[in-house]
């Protein structure tokens, strides 16, 4: 008797697996759409930040607005102190590492 049930089961497995509905025919992607969506997407952000910021982001140029904008010239890097002691633990730490690989 479980013999049958199992069967039948399968047998039903198989009858709804057989009873597909037609799927939904999807149109082939328009990537030229996409491209144009993202396009008036960009630049619908690039008028917002413009008129947030008062700055004209794509040529670097402020605009007459609520912010008030200047340049800033990045200083030189200053140059850094070598720590002599720092440097030798260093080089101990590496010429142990490669003694402890050759072992």
């Amino acid at each position: 008797m479980s013999n049958r049930k199992i069967t039948q089961e399968r047998k039903n497995h198989v009858r709804k697996r057989l009873d597909f509905d037609e799927e939904p025919k999807l149109e082939p992607e328009n990537h030229e759409n996409h491209f144009l969506d993202l396009s008036k997407m960009t630049e619908q952000q690039r008028m917002e930040h413009r008129l947030k910021w008062n700055f004209d982001f794509e040529n670097e140029v402020p605009l007459d607005g609520d912010w008030e904008w200047e340049k800033v010239v990045p200083e030189p890097p200053s140059r850094t102190v070598i720590d002599h002691k720092h440097t030798d633990l260093v080089i101990e730490m590496q010429k142990k590492c490669s003694d402890d690989r050759n072992v």
